[in-house]
C-alpha cells in the first residue's frame, strides 16, 4: 500500500456531495457517490490497474448523473452556469496533468468535481 498522498485525501471533498445527496433523499446519487469514493481511494492508495477501471466507470457514472440532474432540475440558475464553469476548471487540470504535477492536479480535479456535484445537487432540489 502506498502512502496516502494529497489525491488520496482530496476524496474527503466528495463527503459535501454526498451528504448533501442523502440530506435531499437523491439517493441513486448517493450510492454511486459513496461507491465511486470507495473504489477512489482503493486505486489511489494501491495504484492498482483493476481500481483504476472501476474508478474511472464510476467517475462517468457521477458526470452521467450531475448531467441528468441538471435537466430534472431545468438547468436551474445561477447553480448551473456556476457547475459549467466547474466544469471547464475541472477539464484544465485534468488536461494539465503531466507526471511533474499530476498530484497537485488530480487533487484539484477531486475537488473540483465535489464543488460540481454539490451544485448540480443544488440545480435538482431548487
Amino acid at each position: 500500500m502506498k502512502k496516502i498522498t494529497s489525491k488520496t485525501r482530496s476524496n474527503i471533498f466528495f463527503l459535501l456531495p454526498l451528504g448533501l445527496a442523502v440530506y435531499f433523499h437523491v439517493l441513486i446519487l448517493a450510492w454511486i457517490l459513496g461507491v465511486a469514493i470507495i473504489f477512489s481511494l482503493l486505486y489511489h492508495l494501491t495504484n492498482e490497474k483493476k481500481w483504476a477501471i472501476v474508478d474511472e466507470v464510476f467517475a462517468i457514472c457521477v458526470m452521467t448523473y450531475n448531467l441528468y440532474l441538471c435537466f430534472l432540475g431545468n438547468f436551474t440558475q445561477p447553480y448551473f452556469l456556476l457547475a459549467m464553469i466547474g466544469v471547464i476548471l475541472a477539464l484544465w487540470f485534468y488536461f494539465k496533468e503531466t507526471k511533474s504535477n499530476y498530484e497537485r492536479n488530480h487533487s484539484l480535479w477531486h475537488i473540483i468535481s465535489a464543488i460540481i456535484t454539490s451544485l448540480c445537487i443544488l440545480v435538482y432540489i431548487l
